[in-house]
């Protein structure tokens, strides 16, 4: 006598499947979610970077809690002995005076963002102002990991001036 077959559980094979998608669906939203905080969080901390340096336009001073919090950690250690006679500079009320009187302003537009796990950069513009004269200076601001934050690396963020950074060189010295 031939057997019966067994009957079809409802829901066995295809509540397996289901779950594969669903869990298939989550990791790929995280996957994309991932990615897109890795480079906001990337331009987060260069914008951080370029108001510090437009920032000092308008006070005439520079916020070095702030640089010291961003820059990447040999930098960062180095912030207040780099700064010595350029920080005694800022502070003196002649340098103040003279640069309000020098109308000088300075403005950043953000551009393109390119972010791996490891490294970031990106592409800025610095609009500085001066006795009605304007110039754009086409920066690119690199960025590394430290843990999990992104950091600045001052010494390869790069400049178009002439003689400050280029094309292979790094921001000024700080």
């Amino acid at each position: 006598m031939p057997r019966a077959g067994r009957a079809a559980k409802p829901g066995g094979k295809s509540g397996l499947v289901i779950g594969i998608i669903v869990v298939v669906l989550i990791l790929a939203g995280l996957g994309v979610a991932g990615y897109f905080y890795n480079r906001s969080s990337a331009v987060s901390t260069a914008t951080q970077f370029m108001d510090v340096i437009t920032g000092s336009f308008k006070t005439g001073e520079l916020d070095t809690a702030t640089l010291k919090r961003i820059l990447v950690k040999d930098q960062a250690s180095e912030v207040d002995k780099a700064l010595g006679p350029l920080g005694a500079m800022a502070n003196n009320p002649l340098a103040k005076q003279w640069l309000s009187q020098m109308q000088a302003q300075a403005s950043y537009k953000m551009g393109e963002v390119q972010a791996d796990l490891k490294e970031a950069s990106v592409a800025v513009t610095l609009t500085v102002s001066m006795m009605g004269q304007s110039q754009s200076i086409p920066m690119k601001v690199i960025l590394v990991r430290e843990g999990l934050a992104w950091k600045v690396d001052a010494g390869k963020t790069q400049t178009s001036v002439p003689g400050v950074g280029g094309a292979g060189g790094g921001a000024p010295k700080l």
